[in-house]
């Protein structure tokens, strides 16, 4: 959907620390790459500054205010970028730990349906894959089977 300034228009959630940033540098990649901006947070881009700046503005659109001051003095893209990650994205033993605990102690019936407790394995799973710990499919099929 395009709105009157000609900047597309997504409809997920704001960034608004830890808590959702898994979810939201999910989205905020793909929209990226629909708008052919994601090589500006790969690299910076010479002779592009404007579809930089229009990469920048993008990720400065999509988080809550509190989230601004990690990014405020990002001079590219890729420099916010890598500031957000910096912040939220927790690769250390402890995220770990955490995430593994949570996935193994989940259960089908806090869930009100299969979709829903599926969703929130694989979406552990995912988080689990980012920071280096992958989990075979077999390990998840039992995981969702004794769940």
């Amino acid at each position: 959907m395009m709105s009157d300034e000609g900047v597309r228009a997504y409809s997920f959630e704001k960034l608004e620390g830890a808590s959702n940033f898994h979810t939201w540098k999910f989205y905020i990649k793909h929209a990226l790459v629909l708008e052919g901006l994601w090589p500006h947070i790969l690299n910076t881009v010479e002779g592009e500054a404007a579809k930089d700046a229009k990469a920048l503005a993008r990720i400065c659109l999509s988080v809550r205010p509190a989230c601004l001051q990690y990014i405020r003095n990002a001079k590219n893209a890729k420099e916010a970028w890598e500031a957000l990650s910096k912040v939220f994205e927790d690769r250390g033993f402890y995220r770990r730990v955490v995430l593994l605990r949570r996935l193994h102690k989940i259960q089908y019936s806090e869930f009100s349906d299969m979709a829903k407790y599926i969703e929130a394995v694989m979406s552990l799973v995912e988080q689990l894959h980012e920071i280096g710990r992958v989990i075979e499919d077999e390990e998840v099929a039992e995981l969702l089977l004794s769940g």
